[in-house]
């Protein structure tokens, strides 16, 4: 699915650009949401755009309509995931491993033609 090839490309992109410093903004935010409610909301309602974005395009690739809401939060969830792995680690192999296995999930749950 090339939108997640994007997203991860995205991530590789910001990750050596910061000399691996530089994580999500959102996750930050909500992380930081016990001092700042308000950065919570917001990483929540972007969170929540994301899945929803993501949802149509899974159901565009042939994904079911009851599929697409738990195959779009786990894609997320393991992106962020990878992305504070990589941080962690000062390396991009925690998000090539998530992004090989997501792109196998996706694949699971895709309609032939």
């Amino acid at each position: 699915m090339e939108a997640l090839g994007d997203f991860i490309d995205f991530w590789k992109r910001i990750l050596i650009e910061s000399d691996f410093t530089a994580g999500c903004p959102i996750a930050a935010g909500a992380y930081g949401g016990q001092d700042v409610p308000d950065a919570r909301d917001s990483a929540g309602t972007v969170f929540h755009e994301w899945e929803i974005i993501l949802i149509s395009s899974l159901v565009d690739n042939g994904v079911s309509e009851d599929s697409a809401p738990a195959l779009a939060t786990t894609v997320i969830s393991a992106i962020e995931g990878a992305v504070m792995l990589c941080l962690a680690a000062q390396e991009l192999a925690p998000l090539e491993r998530v992004q090989q296995q997501m792109e196998m999930l996706i694949e699971a749950n895709t309609s032939a033609p």
